[in-house]
């Protein structure tokens, strides 16, 4: 059976589309084997929360520095 989910936004008078995925689970099922699971997710490079506070304050000056030319 064929599955997509859409996520559809309204904004003023328009409809966007968010995102089109595939999985009903909304990505909460569990890979089987469950090893998989483990296995793909130690691929994943998460960054630190210093980093992630990096890229805000890097946005926000970027920002602040659009504005105010």
């Amino acid at each position: 059976m064929f599955f997509r989910r859409v996520d559809l936004y309204e904004c003023g008078d328009r409809i966007l589309v968010g995102e089109l995925t595939d999985d009903p689970s909304g990505a909460k099922s569990m890979f089987h084997p469950v090893i998989w699971d483990f296995k793909l997710g130690e691929m994943i490079d998460t960054p630190t929360l210093d980093q992630i506070n990096a890229v805000i304050e890097d946005d926000k000056n970027n920002y602040v520095s659009a504005i105010t030319k």
